[in-house]
């Protein structure tokens, strides 16, 4: 993203509503008139929030997964993403939530001596070496995931089975010596 343009601005564009075809409790006359107004600003988040689910699905006689609202069903609505591999699906439903989100960071345009400011709502967390808004939004996805429960797991089912078993590992190592530093820490002095 060019430093230059607004950042608060997303770059994932909402996709139009789906009103038709899908079951709804509002009746069709009410759904048209819904049709001719503009979209909220947070129709976005709404669009992106779900919560996604995979499910095995044909397109065009190629097996593959498909990413669907948990209400829906590949026979009757269109997929918000199809794969071939099951990995690329899960990853896909666990960062689309993140996508329609506010920012959850900003880095100044401008550095200072410690760098350019990383901002997380407004609040200094850190300095930046030089303007990276990848970076910026590769935190924003992050924090989305260790938010979301079910956008963390999504994401380590579509890790390989030796990812996960290392992975195992480590939080185990960590939180074992978590645990030791802690009693350290309670243990009386002599």
């Amino acid at each position: 993203m060019d430093p230059t343009t607004n950042a608060g601005t997303s770059t994932a564009s909402a996709a139009p509503p789906r009103r038709r075809g899908t079951p709804n409790a509002f009746r069709a006359g009410f759904l048209a008139r819904l049709d001719d107004h503009d979209e909220p600003g947070s129709a976005s988040e709404a669009e992106s929030d779900g919560p996604w689910v995979v499910v095995e699905s044909d397109l065009q006689d190629e097996p593959g997964f498909a990413v669907l609202r948990q209400w829906e069903h590949p026979a009757r609505d269109d997929p918000r993403a199809w794969f071939k591999r099951r990995e690329l699906a899960l990853v896909t439903a666990a960062l689309l939530p993140a996508l329609g989100k506010e920012p959850w960071f900003q880095v100044a345009f401008g550095a200072g001596p410690n760098g350019h400011r990383l901002e997380q709502r407004g609040e200094l967390v850190g300095y930046l070496a030089i303007y990276d808004d990848r970076l910026r939004d590769a935190l924003h996805i992050a924090e989305c995931l260790i938010r979301s429960p079910a956008g963390l797991a999504n994401l380590l089912l579509g890790a390989s089975p030796l990812a996960l078993a290392l992975i195992g590992a480590i939080l185990d190592r960590h939180v074992a010596a978590e645990r030791h530093l802690s009693a350290e820490r309670q243990a009386p002095r002599p």
